[in-house]
């Protein structure tokens, strides 16, 4: 933990190195920083410019009042897997962001995971010591909280172990991701952690977070019998960008949940924002279960992927309430309601129906 004089000669940033730049939380958290008047170095794999991000930076355009461009953003092709090219690309700023991460509930996908959430991560943590970039802010989840009591309520009062044991693969990775950048921190650097829980905004609706209107949008019976928390994207983007001008925030984690809801008062509002029949049969643990358990031997005979895996179907059972108080009192933060950020996605879902399509 830092000083409090270590607090106050804090720099503020100028130049921000931002991963992820082309995913969901990374594409809005790009617009936040350039509309602020940061200089952003944005990484990308390809060269290929997204639909779903032009479509959301003309949102946001519209909804600020501004003309801001992703061209406005000087854009660097590599991999954090990387370590030199990242180091190369990365020097001569002064905070990084770090958002990329690889997200699956899926077995099959934990060496991916491994590789992206944790290695990419190290490989992030070693390029700011190398370049002296003292800030890094790192995107984590309420996936990667651990639990060891099972606690109804979470809050980021727990002692860091490398003895938990996790409810998925991509909880683990993101905790383990988590310890590389506390030992960031250990060698010098200011970091803090953030954990969103489900977030809700204007994305594409295949393989994100918000798939799920896709489901209920195509008429999904069934709701599951757990609660979770949630998060506007525009809370989380707010987030991480008001950090970089709040030592407060310096060797602290963040859990960032606007509300929990159960998953059926969840999903009967996107199902009435959609205008769609609201899911009518409850799904307990054990038929979760058992029906995950099927679709993941089927998809071991096919050879493809199980639309519903084990740990999917535990996560939806699990009842947990996070808090998010120290956001709170630390960034000032007004969390958004999640009926206004699941209405306006849902109208972005009618208007934009091409963004349920997996190639999008």
């Amino acid at each position: 933990m830092h000083s409090g004089f270590m607090f106050v000669a804090m720099q503020v940033p100028k130049r921000v190195f931002l991963t992820g730049a082309t995913g969901f939380v990374g594409t809005h958290t790009l617009f936040h920083l350039l509309h602020q008047g940061y200089e952003v170095t944005a990484i990308r794999r390809n060269s290929k410019v997204l639909p779903v991000q032009e479509l959301v930076f003309e949102l946001l355009n519209q909804r600020h009042g501004c003309s801001i461009g992703l061209g406005q953003a000087n854009w660097v092709l590599g991999d954090i897997l990387d370590h030199n090219a990242l180091t190369k690309m990365s020097a001569g700023a002064d905070a990084f962001i770090h958002t990329a991460a690889k997200v699956s509930f899926h077995h099959t996908d934990r060496d991916t995971m491994s590789s992206a959430n944790i290695h990419g991560t190290a490989n992030v943590v070693n390029a700011c010591l190398a370049n002296g970039i003292s800030r890094l802010i790192h995107l984590s989840s309420v996936a990667a909280l651990p639990n060891p009591d099972k606690k109804k309520e979470l809050d980021e009062r727990f002692l860091n172990s490398t003895f938990y044991r996790f409810e998925s693969s991509y909880g683990e990775s993101k905790y383990r991701g988590e310890m590389e950048v506390w030992r960031g921190q250990g060698e010098g650097l200011d970091v803090s952690v953030f954990n969103p829980g489900i977030i809700i905004g204007e994305w594409k609706f295949s393989l994100s977070s918000v798939e799920m209107f896709k489901a209920v949008a195509n008429g999904m019976p069934f709701y599951s019998s757990g609660m979770t928390g949630l998060v506007d994207i525009n809370d989380v983007a707010q987030a991480l960008t008001t950090s970089l001008l709040k030592p407060q925030s310096i060797g602290k984690r963040y859990i960032l949940v606007g509300d929990n809801l159960k998953y059926r008062d969840l999903l009967w509002q996107i199902a009435d924002d959609l205008g769609r029949p609201r899911p009518r049969i409850m799904v307990g643990r054990g038929a979760s279960v058992a029906v995950a358990a099927l679709a993941t031997f089927w998809a071991s005979l096919t050879g493809g992927k199980a639309f519903i895996s084990l740990e999917m179907a535990k996560a939806a059972s699990r009842v947990t309430y996070f808090s998010h108080e120290r956001a709170i009192k630390d960034l000032d933060m007004s969390f958004s309601p999640l009926a206004a950020a699941i209405q306006r996605t849902a109208r972005f879902y009618l208007d934009h129906p091409s963004l349920a399509v997996n190639e999008v």
